[in-house]
């Protein structure tokens, strides 16, 4: 798996690592997962103090290190590049980050394959490395520096924007085929979102009424959370649309009750009670 349009990290990148031999002396020699295992070296002067090699690192698990020094060493008359690093130097918050980050990363080259995988099956042929090539430019490189969950499922939600980077390499069959396939395998479960209220009102059973009223709105629910405290729900793809959708509803609802002898505030602003769940189904071809 290769993530970058660079065959090697710069100084002071931060990298995910994978530990494959541990060293007391030494260090931590590794694979660089993002650089197609390349390998370099987390040295033992570079831990936490009072750490080992063997207290920090698993072999075969992932963590964040930083790269402290890069150069080309010419070792039995062949070049080659040592990359060394530094677990210590990292700070907390950019570690968190980035291991946060590695996954979706990872899962947009799992986009890419797919691609692959359906060009394989469409054209009865491999890709020739020009067009692989190009399909990592498009589909990985221009994607995967700052790829992080809020922009993954942002893919995910415009599909055919994304596909439609290679639109200029393939014909239009194969991108339709794409999608078609793309989109049985997507699901995206609604935003829920709500705006809690107090709310009194002296008429006989006109509380029934206009809880029945605001039921019957499409994607809009009421519930007692413990009167007078009622909390109105919004179903939808899309926050701004449901806050103004949201508005609009409570003003025609102040408006529909002004009859009434009553009492009503609004409790804060809308919030979110569930975010949006987005779902890829494995390829299936």
């Amino acid at each position: 798996m290769k993530l970058y349009n660079k065959d090697y990290p710069a100084h002071e990148d931060l990298v995910i690592v994978r530990p494959v031999e541990l060293n007391d002396d030494v260090g931590a020699y590794c694979e660089l997962p993002e650089y197609d295992n390349i390998r370099a070296l987390v040295l033992s002067s570079q831990l936490p103090k009072r750490k080992s090699v063997k207290q920090i690192f698993k072999i075969g698990s992932l963590y964040t290190c930083g790269v402290s020094s890069i150069h080309e060493v010419n070792k039995e008359g062949e070049k080659k590049v040592e990359i060394n690093l530094t677990y210590s130097r990292v700070r907390p918050e950019d570690r968190k980050k980035n291991d946060e980050s590695y996954p979706y990363k990872n899962k947009l080259y799992r986009l890419f394959e797919d691609v692959v995988k359906y060009h394989n099956k469409f054209y009865n042929e491999k890709p020739s490395d020009e067009v692989l090539k190009i399909y990592n430019e498009k589909l990985v490189y221009n994607y995967s520096p700052d790829m992080d969950e809020k922009n993954y499922n942002n893919i995910l939600e415009n599909i055919t924007s994304y596909i439609n980077n290679i639109k200029n390499e393939v014909n239009d069959d194969f991108i339709n085929y794409v999608l078609n396939d793309y989109n049985k395998r997507i699901e995206i479960s609604k935003l829920r979102v709500y705006q809690d209220i107090q709310f009194t009102i002296l008429e006989t059973d006109s509380l029934n009424k206009l809880i029945m009223c605001l039921e019957s709105i499409k994607n809009t629910s009421i519930e007692c959370i413990g009167s007078p405290k009622y909390r109105i729900l919004f179903t939808g793809y899309d926050f701004d649309n449901l806050k103004e959708n949201a508005t609009q509803i409570i003003d025609n609802f102040k408006e529909y009750i002004s009859n009434y002898k009553h009492n009503l505030s609004l409790i804060d602003d809308l919030k979110v009670l569930q975010d949006k769940q987005y779902k890829l189904d494995v390829i299936r071809i």
